[in-house]
């Protein structure tokens, strides 16, 4: 008896570190209501998912306010700076005198993260002006990335705190 007893129980434990390694780990972020957000665009290979958000009486075309989740699957161990750098030379491609600014980072504990802006008065193929905040954190096994766009040349002071305060309330979960 004492026999099947250990069993079941190596059983259980071993069942249980298999179901543990089959969930997928995400940021979960709950984005305000106020827009009545729906998918504008969802894209996904092995090593990225970009899924776009846009308010629910506007079109993937002409948008207020976009919001952007980004997932870079085995991406580890990326300095936060070398992300923010990134992302802004790849908005130089089409705005070449954008401006990045940092606005904080914690280097310090297991899941790095930093939250920057890139402000972009105009684009080579359009005039509208553009700007992002980011925030982009290291977990487990992925680096994630969410931006918030408007059309706006500059971020508010009040734009920042309001989204600043959405991204920091985002959570790493397993399901």
């Amino acid at each position: 008896m004492k026999k099947w007893t250990i069993l079941t129980f190596l059983f259980s434990v071993l069942l249980q570190i298999g179901i543990a390694q089959e969930k997928k780990e995400k940021l979960k972020t709950i984005w305000p209501e106020e827009h009545k957000w729906k998918v504008g665009s969802d894209q996904e290979d092995k090593a990225m998912h970009v899924r776009e958000w846009i308010p629910g009486n506007e079109s993937h075309e002409h948008w207020t306010i976009l919001g952007t989740m980004i997932s870079i699957t085995g991406a580890q161990n990326v300095p936060m700076e070398n992300i923010m750098m990134a992302m802004y030379e790849q908005v130089k491609l089409s705005a070449p005198k954008s401006t990045v600014t940092e606005i904080e980072k914690d280097e310090t504990g297991k899941h790095h993260w930093i939250v920057f802006k890139i402000e972009s008065h105009r684009f080579h193929h359009h005039n509208t002006p553009e700007s992002r905040l980011y925030y982009a954190i290291q977990g487990d096994s992925s680096l994630y990335v969410n931006i918030v766009s408007i059309k706006e040349k500059t971020l508010s002071h009040h734009f920042i705190e309001k989204w600043w305060t959405i991204f920091k309330a985002s959570q790493l979960v397993y399901e």
